[in-house]
């Protein structure tokens, strides 16, 4: 039926609607009871899978084991295994259901019945949230192509049961589609791209090969196209440019490199802002791999040593070494990795209070030191929220005063600001809209904004 104007009638767009949701695909997220782990739901997992999925969070709150007759894909958060999510866990297993394991740490101990499993870690950013890549776990997900299936005997449809093979064929295409966007659009922080490991580079100059490597985030090309340059450079130069940006997208062989080289580096005669840099890319690839707590004195000891022309550890020191405790305390959970990035972030603030990065890091590491306060214990927890609160907005009026917005610290300030009672965060609802419409798109359904 056609309404006027050849528009759709409120009959058409509901029958819409009903036959949309009964192509759901049904995923449970199981986890042990806390606010980590909601956060891990909620930035994390429902990020991670597309709208064509009812997605469910399950933990040991019930007084009854639920039922997982109607999920097609359970990812199961092993972070912390406790006795509900090893139960969750053998439902599943016994009901044949497809299992994503998740973890803050790759250190985690898993179980001997489920290591043939997918197992992905994820980090806790800044602010608190747990991040894993998008593009990892969809593709993940693509990789097991049978998700969804109906089994034979089911009596009835039910309407979060996977849609039919053309279905399937056609969300798969879209699902490509929507990871290509996100690659483009958010810049992944947390996977090397995927690449051939068979990339021939005979018919092109490494130098091109290398940009266009950078610019798609291909890892093994960065990789093949840095070894044909090794020794067309002077030694400093290359891992000054060339092994530091391959390293920062997380590759091994170009961050035990650097590793290799950090005596060599630091000692050299570069500039002291080429030595931050160093620091920079180097705490990136050890984020990126759970290596930080390894590598913290020796990296310590050398960035406090890097002096600027008047004698004075930079700012920038302090700044990277907050990122390195920062991302000790992600992979560890240790609270007193937290309280000392907070610590050497106040030390880079002090001489910069104006570097909007700074503000943000702060901020984040304040509302993520809330987070581990226990219920009760709410002046505390208020009063860290409160100045994490200030502490965005001081950033967010600098950003306003140069014109200049981060469209990540947007997003973290308008849940700030929401939290705190601020309208203001309509206004800067509409800034991230304009200058990262997809991130806006994310945010809005995440926080169910309605703007």
């Amino acid at each position: 039926m056609t309404g006027v104007n050849g528009t759709e009638s409120p009959t058409d767009i509901q029958e819409a609607q009903i036959q949309t949701e009964s192509l759901k695909y049904g995923a449970c997220y199981i986890s042990p009871v806390g606010e980590q782990y909601r956060a891990v739901f909620t930035d994390c997992v429902l990020k991670a899978l597309p709208d064509s999925f009812h997605v469910e969070q399950l933990t040991s709150d019930s007084d009854t084991v639920p039922s997982v007759d109607n999920y097609d894909l359970c990812i199961a958060d092993i972070s912390r295994i406790d006795f509900f999510v090893c139960l969750m866990l053998g439902v599943c297993i016994t009901k044949g259901k497809k299992i994503i394991l998740l973890s803050s740490s790759r250190q985690i101990q898993i179980p001997n019945f489920i290591q043939s499993e997918p197992f992905i870690t994820y980090k806790w950013l800044a602010f608190g949230n747990a991040i894993i890549s998008v593009q990892e776990t969809v593709k993940q997900f693509l990789g097991r192509s049978d998700i969804g299936t109906v089994p034979q005997n089911a009596s009835a449809p039910s309407p979060k049961k996977a849609p039919t093979d053309s279905a399937l064929v056609a969300e798969i295409e879209k699902l490509k589609k929507r990871v290509s966007a996100i690659e483009e659009k958010l810049n992944s922080d947390t996977i090397n791209a995927a690449t051939s490991d068979t990339a021939d580079l005979s018919d092109i100059d490494p130098n091109t090969a290398f940009q266009l490597a950078l610019a798609s985030r291909n890892v093994t090309m960065a990789e093949k196209a840095m070894s044909k340059l090794q020794g067309t450079v002077n030694k400093l130069k290359f891992l000054d440019y060339y092994v530091e940006q391959v390293a920062a997208m997380g590759s091994l062989e170009a961050g035990n490199m650097m590793i290799k080289e950090m005596e060599y580096f630091f000692t050299s005669n570069v500039s002291c802002q080429k030595k931050v840099e160093y620091m920079g890319a180097l705490i990136s690839y050890l984020n990126k791999n759970d290596m930080e707590e390894e590598y913290i004195d020796i990296i310590c000891r050398y960035g406090e040593a890097v002096k600027d022309s008047n004698g004075v550890v930079p700012d920038g020191v302090w700044n990277q070494i907050n990122r390195l405790y920062y991302g000790a305390y992600g992979t560890t959970r240790r609270p007193e990795y937290l309280d000392t990035s907070i610590e050497y972030i106040r030390r880079a603030i002090v001489m910069n209070p104006n570097d909007t990065s700074y503000l943000y890091n702060l901020s984040g590491s304040l509302n993520a030191k809330a987070e581990l306060l226990p219920a009760n214990d709410h002046i505390e927890r208020q009063t860290l929220l409160e100045e994490s609160y200030r502490t965005i907005k001081n950033c967010m009026e600098i950003s306003k005063t140069l014109d200049k917005y981060d469209s990540t610290h947007l997003a973290f300030a308008i849940k700030a600001y929401r939290r705190q009672g601020d309208n203001e965060w309509e206004s800067l609802y509409g800034k991230l809209r304009s200058i990262d419409p997809l991130k806006a798109e994310l945010l809005k359904r995440q926080e169910k904004l309605t703007v």
